[in-house]
Parts: structure tokens; C-alpha cells; sequence
């Protein structure tokens, strides 16, 4: 996917778009803009994103999301 390889040392954020829905209720747009729990931390202290990086991060996270799922369609056929 992206033409990019997994290292296996963090968290698969393929998932990551559908996931903050699921989980925080929110889309990735909202959650990036207000994040909340441990990422509120993480974003504000840690890794402080940019309007821009943050344009680019919804929309990296949007395409590698699309093409897990259609990779996980793909697999089912």
C-alpha cells in the first residue's frame, strides 16, 4: 500500500480513519483538530502537527485506509 512497508513496531494506522470513528465517534478531521485521551497529549507535546501536516496526515491516513479496504474486498473474492 502507498508503496510503503510495514517496520511492525507501532500501531497499523491503515485503519486509523475508520477506526477514530469507531472508537472516538469522530471523523479524523475532527479528532486531529481536538484530539482527546493520551493523543491529546501526544499531539500537543509530542508531535505538534502543523495546519498543513495535518491536511496532509487526514489525507495520507484517508488513502492508505481506501486501499485496505480495497485489498480486504480483493481477498474476500
Amino acid at each position: 500500500m502507498l508503496g510503503a512497508e510495514s517496520a511492525k513496531i507501532g500501531p497499523d494506522l491503515s485503519d486509523a480513519a475508520g477506526d477514530v470513528e469507531r472508537r472516538f465517534g469522530k471523523t479524523l478531521e475532527e479528532f486531529l483538530n481536538n484530539p482527546t485521551g493520551t493523543m491529546s497529549i501526544v499531539l500537543t507535546t509530542r508531535i505538534p502537527l502543523t495546519e498543513e501536516a495535518k491536511r496532509e496526515a487526514i489525507e495520507t491516513l484517508k488513502i492508505a485506509y481506501q486501499c485496505k479496504l480495497e485489498r480486504q474486498a480483493q481477498n474476500r473474492k
